[in-house]
């Protein structure tokens, strides 16, 4: 679902993690944070899943995040 740019909410209430409370999305958001840097598939194999913007934006963000 990701791969064809479905949305967090899309996937959420697709898989059933929707949530109560202020952030009902929060359960997956983490999860893919999660995915982003790496696990092992079935076979044991390391796998990432890919982001869909640029390093340079992905960069750029983090680089916000710190000034605060």
């Amino acid at each position: 679902m990701w791969a064809k740019g479905k949305t967090i909410a899309e996937i959420a209430k697709a898989i059933g993690r929707v949530g109560k409370g202020k952030d009902p999305y929060h359960a997956l958001r983490v999860f893919l944070t999660r995915m982003h840097r790496g696990y092992r598939n079935s076979e044991g194999k390391l796998v990432k899943l890919p982001y869909r913007i640029s390093k340079k934006t992905r960069r750029l963000a983090a680089n916000e995040g710190q000034k605060v």
